[in-house]
């Protein structure tokens, strides 16, 4: 199921302003930039941008959509060419993807600059949805997601503090559980008014989970030798 494409960008934004909330405009790596829809928006508001992608297509899409440089290679790869120093690096549903998620936090944590901010978001392996599915939750599928490695807020805070040593981090939730997804609800959600209702319900629950750390999505935001301290 497909984000419909004006709650796609209103989430991208949110992405963009909690990154300029604590460090500014300036330059940004998004690895794992897919058909650049983030650097656009990033490059609108007046960023340098860069971008890597292991598929051709979407580093096609997104060379398209920025006038930014687009690297068609993985990070170990691609790490020569990138800017020395960067505002801002991001991991947007990618990360788990990875073999080394350690080792590609390492690689970009000496080019971010001081007060730079790292973003990282993907599926909460803690949220209410993993815990309603347990074994059959959807990201366990390796075949069809392709997520090496799954994580709690802690389990990726502590890989982040560990590698990265920020002054500061913050853990957010979105989402809860999709109801489309949801096997005995699927009569409804063939019907255009209860594909409607789900989503809305599907909101709601979202709304309900992030306060209490069961949104179905995790946000990391972590910021290097910031002048607040520790957080």
């Amino acid at each position: 199921m497909g984000v419909p494409e004006g709650e796609r960008r209103a989430m991208l934004d949110e992405r963009l302003r909690l990154i300029e909330e604590w460090t500014g405009r300036g330059s940004i790596l998004d690895v794992g930039c897919g058909d650049g829809a983030f650097l656009a928006r990033a490059e609108a508001r007046g960023w340098d941008v860069f971008g890597l992608e292991t598929s051709a297509e979407a580093a096609a899409r997104a060379r398209a959509a920025v006038r930014g440089a687009i690297a068609c290679a993985p990070l170990e790869q691609a790490e020569a060419a990138l800017p020395r120093e960067l505002d801002a690096i991001t991991f947007w549903d990618c990360l788990e993807h990875l073999v080394d998620p350690a080792g590609a936090l390492a690689l970009v944590r000496g080019r971010l600059r001081k007060g730079g901010v790292l973003g990282v978001t993907m599926p909460n392996a803690a949220g209410a949805e993993a815990r309603l599915w347990g074994p059959r939750w959807r990201y366990l599928d390796l075949a069809r997601y392709g997520h090496l490695h799954h994580f709690t807020p802690r389990s990726l805070r502590a890989l982040v503090e560990r590698i990265v040593q920020p002054s500061r981090v913050e853990v957010r939730f979105y989402g809860s559980v999709d109801l489309r997804d949801v096997p005995v609800l699927a009569p409804v959600a063939a019907r255009p008014a209860g594909t409607w209702i789900l989503d809305h319900a599907s909101g709601v629950l979202g709304r309900l989970g992030a306060p209490m750390r069961l949104g179905s999505t995790l946000l990391l935001r972590a910021q290097v030798d910031a002048a607040t301290g520790r957080g």
